[in-house]
């Protein structure tokens, strides 16, 4: 048998316990996930249940449980006294807020009647009023223009030939060029009818310009119209304390503002807390789950009935079903690994078998092993069955081991070595075979029929010997 047949074949028993492995561990897996579920599931009924017991919060003769309950009440006792106070406190500022306005709204009057007996101040609010209706006109007429003349010089901008005379300066006192160019730019003039369109371009420009000025004048009479006013106003308001009584105002609004955005969000918070969606509540629920956690069906039972709901007497009838499923699956999990060990065990012995099986064939063409099929795979099954080590496995196939094209059926000299990624546990079996080797330093025997030698080194074990009439000699790699 060739040796690359041999070592496929070891190759491919090694896959197939790593095949065999993969399938345990995610055996392993799967149950493990299915345990997670169910305890996930049971909490989540001892969840269900705490929240149903902590809304209706009977009396309790436990005292673990009573103070989960004392805690909730006393949450509740809070809020609603925060409730309370906060009820209280937007009633003041509300009133404070219709005083004020009352007070504001009086010395508002007050302030329109000494204004309207002042003559200087109504001759200031007329000549206000007066200017204000020209702006408003004004504006109106300079808008219309800019709008106009800014779409008329627009056009102007798009006539390259007009803008290249504009640029040289034609027309203009400072335009300067060669007779050549004068005449150019004469027939170019011609041609756009420049004078008379620079003519209306200088004539909208100044229209522009104009009503730019008008429209500044009259913004001018009109800001002091209104400064003149507003001057008489701020000194009524002044002698009425107003700007005071409106900051006052304004301080009470955010005042009233701010109470009423917390009275709403402890209103929120109690109704989440009775209906057991707080974060509050869920805290103490969450208590109270993993202390009934710890209780016995019988006293989960007392609990249960002293609510008036059912739901939580169903939900604790799933309990222990999901207790029985929970252990019948941690049962499995020792099954598990012990398979899992020894097939870790075995998939190590058979790559440690095939290492050591390529180390001790180099070069590998030279030889083929006179070995069946049958018994190759007896060989590699007391891998499995029996626990040989993989240097007794290779050991036993380099016995068998011939140089090709050899009709003797003796074993020429062949090489053995001991790879030092063997395991513990694999040296360990290996002692079961110690009668087939020596640790003692070097020894020569002048007898003919065999020689051996062995040592020993800090990174593992060479073994070798030779027999000069063909019975199964070995020796290190290093021979070759």
């Amino acid at each position: 048998m060739q040796t690359k047949i041999i070592e496929n074949k070891i190759y491919e028993q090694a896959q197939g316990i790593k095949a065999t492995l993969d399938m345990a561990y995610q055996e392993r897996q799967d149950t493990l996930d299915k345990i997670l579920n169910l305890k996930n599931e049971q909490a989540n009924i001892y969840q269900k249940i705490a929240v149903i017991y902590l809304k209706e919060s009977p009396e309790n003769g436990d005292f673990q449980v009573q103070n989960i309950i004392k805690q909730l009440q006393g949450l509740y006792s809070d809020l609603n006294s925060k409730l309370s106070k906060l009820e209280k406190q937007t009633n003041q500022y509300q009133q404070q807020l219709t005083n004020t306005l009352a007070k504001l709204d009086e010395l508002t009057t007050q302030k329109v009647l000494q204004l309207e007996s002042d003559p200087d101040y109504v001759s200031s609010f007329n000549r206000f009023i007066i200017e204000q209706e020209s702006l408003e006109k004004v504006n109106n007429d300079y808008e219309i223009c800019q709008k106009e003349f800014s779409k008329k010089l627009a056009e102007y901008s798009k006539n390259s030939y007009y803008n290249y005379l504009i640029k040289r300066n034609y027309g203009e006192d400072n335009y300067k060029g060669r007779w050549v160019f004068r005449n150019l730019d004469e027939s170019l003039a011609e041609f756009v009818h420049f004078n008379e369109n620079y003519k209306n371009q200088k004539i909208l420009e100044s229209l522009m310009k104009e009503s730019q000025l008008k429209y500044d004048n009259q913004k001018k009479l009109y800001d002091f119209a209104l400064k003149q006013k507003n001057n008489k106003e701020q000194l009524v308001e002044n002698s009425l304390k107003l700007p005071q009584l409106k900051t006052e105002l304004a301080k009470i609004e955010h005042d009233l503002d701010k109470a009423e955005c917390q009275k709403q969000e402890a209103y929120n918070t109690l109704n989440d807390t009775q209906s057991g969606q707080s974060v509050q509540f869920k805290k103490l629920s969450s208590k109270l789950a993993k202390l009934l956690e710890n209780q016995s069906i019988k006293k989960l039972e007392q609990l249960t009935l002293q609510t008036k709901s059912k739901e939580d007497d169903i939900l604790l009838k799933k309990i222990p079903e999901l207790d029985k499923q929970i252990k019948k699956l941690e049962q499995r999990i020792p099954h598990f690994q012990q398979s899992i060990g020894n097939l870790e065990d075995i998939f190590i012995r058979f790559n440690q078998t095939l290492n050591l099986f390529r180390q001790n064939n180099i070069p590998s063409s030279f030889y083929e092993y006179k070995i069946s099929s049958n018994t190759l795979n007896n060989l590699l099954n007391n891998l499995i069955e029996n626990g040989d080590s993989p240097e007794k496995i290779v050991m036993e196939l380099l016995a068998r081991r011939v140089l090709r094209n050899n009709t003797t059926s003796s074993s020429t000299d062949s090489g053995w070595s001991m790879s030092s990624s063997s395991s513990s546990s694999s040296s360990r079996r290996s002692s079961r075979s110690s009668s087939s080797w020596s640790s003692s330093s070097n020894r020569t025997s002048s007898t003919s029929s065999s020689s051996s030698s062995s040592s020993s080194s800090g990174s593992g074990n060479s073994y070798s010997s030779s027999s000069s009439s063909g019975g199964g000699g070995y020796r290190t790699t290093d021979s070759f």
